[in-house]
């Protein structure tokens, strides 16, 4: 088995907290719902920080809910908004360390896992696209996207360098944005980017996640190009009741992405009749001779990134020649594995329109910053057009209205609102092997 993780819940301790009744102010994505802001009147704001993990929800009556991924939990606590006897159980973020007392004592060490024994498949920094798939061979395989090191890893993917973004001026009206911010290091300096937007937020039309902030213009005349997420924000608090703010923004584009399928191959004892080439970390497979053992196996191309013996030696950083020579005299034994690296094809995106019946159309999205296609009923309309995967890139309704940034609840909800209509236009975005 495997377990996939983040950094924030890495080492981690149990901490409850109990929850007021009323509105909490919590931002929380993903599953298990991790917290990635608080409101300024959040009543939570002493208890949790972002990074947070809440593991389940405790209810007044005693029921526990657990294993909810953030819709549910957001249900959850809409529900039960008006009792003041519930408790959430989270984890605490690496470096947190919950305070102790009478009613929350000190929580137990909790011991490491076990080494995964698919370790050696991944780095960190590798980007998980798929679930694990037994190959026909039953070797593991495992797909993942690696991000380019020319490129910076922020919340919105690997990201083109700032020289190469596209500037927009963006007005801020007065009141509260509803836009949360973090720092990140790009090109060499220390930028701000938006983080989240909450949905209800007068910005989710001009602004989306991972659009770095260059400057703040008040109506005024000051300007504001040197702050991190924290001057940041004060200088937008204290400036809420101005009309005219101006906030200039690069807008990330997601670089591109090199996807690689990963595979555990065990190597027959004698001659493999491949020749490798390639300096420390950067071995592939260079030729396949004719009578090659592994000649349906390995392809031209392929990187070798570990090789395993069968006294359990591992060994990664070797060049050509050192892994010809760990081959050499290890020929005569059985049960050597491999672990490679293989490009995928290249994959090109297409838009496509497709024209929505009126009425319902069994179909289910998900997401938040990207609305996908995550389910289709066998008595859908569109079950032809439309294929799990496809991005919803905008929705045109009657009237001449266009929509391109929502959530996958703000989608249902226009779809909803129009179902007695058949001028309805969704355009998706779907990848295809070039």
């Amino acid at each position: 088995q495997i377990f996939f993780t983040t950094k924030e819940t890495m080492s981690s301790s149990v901490v409850e907290v109990n929850l007021p009744a009323g509105k909490l102010g919590l931002v929380f994505r993903g599953n298990p719902p991790v917290i990635k802001g608080l409101s300024e009147t959040s009543p939570l704001q002493d208890e949790v920080t972002e990074g947070y993990v809440i593991e389940s929800l405790k209810l007044g009556d005693g029921t526990v809910c657990e294993g909810l991924n953030s819709t549910d939990l957001g249900e959850k606590l809409k529900e039960s908004a008006e009792s003041s006897d519930r408790k959430l159980i989270l984890k605490a973020p690496d470096g947190v360390k919950p305070e102790a007392d009478e009613d929350h004592p000190e929580p137990e060490e909790v011991k490491p896992k076990e080494a995964s024994p698919a370790r050696e498949f991944f780095h960190i920094g590798y980007v998980v696209e798929k679930e694990l798939e037994d190959s026909d061979e039953g070797n593991l395989e495992v797909e993942v996207v690696l991000s380019s090191n020319t490129y910076v890893k922020t919340a919105s993917g690997a990201v083109k360098p700032a020289e190469d973004m596209e500037t927009t001026r963006v007005t801020l009206p007065k009141g509260k944005l509803g836009l949360f911010f973090k720092n990140v290091k790009l090109d060499g300096k220390k930028r701000v980017f938006v983080s989240n937007i909450s949905e209800t937020s007068s910005m989710i039309d001009s602004l989306k996640v991972g659009d770095i902030v260059e400057e703040l213009e008040l109506s005024n005349g000051e300007t504001f190009t040197d702050f991190d997420k924290d001057v940041l924000g004060k200088h937008i608090q204290s400036s809420s009741e101005m009309e005219g703010r101006v906030m200039t923004v690069k807008s990330q584009e997601v670089g591109e992405m090199v996807t690689m399928t990963m595979s555990s191959l065990d190597l027959p004892a004698g001659k493999l009749g491949v020749a490798f080439k390639g300096s420390k970390k950067r071995v592939y497979v260079s030729k396949i001779s004719e009578d090659s053992p592994m000649k349906d196996i390995f392809q031209v191309g392929d990187v070798i990134d570990t090789l395993e013996l069968p006294d359990g030696n591992k060994s990664s950083d070797f060049n050509s020649s050192q892994l010809g020579d760990n081959l050499k005299d290890t020929s005569g034994a059985d049960g050597r594995i491999v672990i490679v690296k293989r490009k995928k094809p290249t994959e090109k995106s297409i838009m496509k329109t497709v024209d929505i019946p009126e009425g319902k159309l069994g179909v289910f999205f998900k997401g938040s910053t990207t609305v996908l296609v995550s389910k289709i009923s066998d008595t859908s309309p569109v079950k032809e057009e439309f294929q799990v995967g496809d991005v919803v890139d905008s929705i045109e309704l009657p009237g001449g209205e266009k929509f391109s940034k929502f959530t996958a609840k703000q989608l249902g909800e226009h779809l909803k609102n129009s179902s007695e209509s058949t001028e309805r236009k969704i355009i998706l975005k779907r990848q295809e092997s070039a």
